[in-house]
């Protein structure tokens, strides 16, 4: 019988996640899979999602490969701003990640900047905001991944404060 394990060292569960819109993630895996003597990458492989609301959503992803999920196939009519957590059970443990989804407020920071191009009345107010803000937002992204969770939960509230009010284009 073939096993298909992620491997315990290296990279382990690894993924990168690319938007294509807001009702639209690529989850692109990159894990460390055991290819060796009796063991096999699967096809499709059971990962659970937890949103930043708290719900939780069984998928299955494509190993080694790119998945397509809409937000109506996870169950949402839209992707949620925030913290998600991305979990799988390999072989006796249990991988978690956390990544950043801030697509409503990138949308937002996206109408700040396109004001700056279209009007110098605001000047180098605005152009100090969008580049604080820019920051944050990285600053956000990369605390979520890093299981920095406190951290990227600050930075969220900041960002969501401070584009409050701003519609996207």
């Amino acid at each position: 019988m073939n096993c298909a394990c992620i491997r315990g060292t290296g990279r382990k569960f690894d993924f990168y996640l690319d938007l294509l819109d807001c009702d639209t993630v690529v989850f692109i895996d990159q894990s460390n899979w055991m290819d060796e003597d009796y063991y096999t990458i699967p096809d499709e492989y059971p990962m659970t999602i937890t949103f930043p609301n708290g719900t939780k959503k069984s998928v299955n992803f494509k190993p080694r490969s790119a998945t397509v999920f809409t937000s109506q196939d996870l169950g949402m009519p839209c992707l949620l701003d925030g913290i998600y957590c991305f979990t799988v059970e390999s072989c006796g443990y249990t991988y978690s990640r956390n990544d950043g989804i801030v697509c409503s407020l990138e949308c937002k920071l996206d109408t700040l900047t396109h004001q700056l191009e279209t009007s110098l009345v605001y000047g180098k107010e605005l152009l100090s905001k969008i580049e604080r803000l820019t920051v944050y937002m990285d600053s956000f992204k990369t605390n979520a991944r890093l299981g920095k969770i406190n951290r990227a939960t600050k930075l969220f509230n900041i960002l969501s404060r401070e584009l409050e009010g701003i519609d996207c284009l």
